[in-house]
């Protein structure tokens, strides 16, 4: 559930991938940008990370609809 995220290992994984987009885009490799992009947006770690961003916990969903939402997105 929502309380046994590894957030250190959640993070990591999206500053992977976001450090494989800047080389990416350093590199002008608009295509393989567009696909870790999209990778991205798929991964759970993606989800989980946007969904721990904007719901933090001051709009009063619960830990299980977070956990579900990360699920469904």
């Amino acid at each position: 559930g929502w309380f046994d995220i590894d957030w250190k290992i959640v993070n990591q994984k999206v500053s992977h991938i976001q450090a494989q987009i800047l080389v990416a885009w350093k590199s002008n490799e608009k295509a393989k940008v567009t696909r870790l992009q999209h990778d991205l947006v798929k991964s759970w770690a993606g989800r989980a990370l946007a969904v721990h961003t904007v719901q933090g916990g001051t709009d009063g969903a619960s830990p299980n609809e977070k956990f579900t939402a990360i699920n469904e997105l």
